[in-house]
């Protein structure tokens, strides 16, 4: 076997020490605070009222598109302006 000869980055006592901390909390380790709120919260929120207001502009666009292309096709009502 090969002898490890570089030390640990934490002594193992240390590692071990928070091991025992974390695994006797009896509480859950998420949504403690008020910034949890954010990240869990605000963030999907935002994410989710940009997307859809990406596709409403798109469909919005789309359908005036459309009755342009309706408009340049069927010039007989829009002979005025000289499409």
């Amino acid at each position: 076997m090969t002898e490890v000869t570089e030390q640990p980055f934490r002594p193992r006592e240390k590692l071990i020490e928070k091991q025992k901390y974390y695994q006797n909390i009896r509480k859950h380790t998420y949504l403690k605070g008020p910034y949890d709120r954010i990240t869990s919260i605000a963030i999907p929120a935002a994410l989710a009222a940009t997307s859809l207001f990406l596709i409403v502009s798109f469909n919005i666009y789309l359908s005036y598109e459309e009755l342009m292309e309706k408009i340049r096709i069927y010039p007989i009502c829009m002979s005025w302006m000289n499409l």
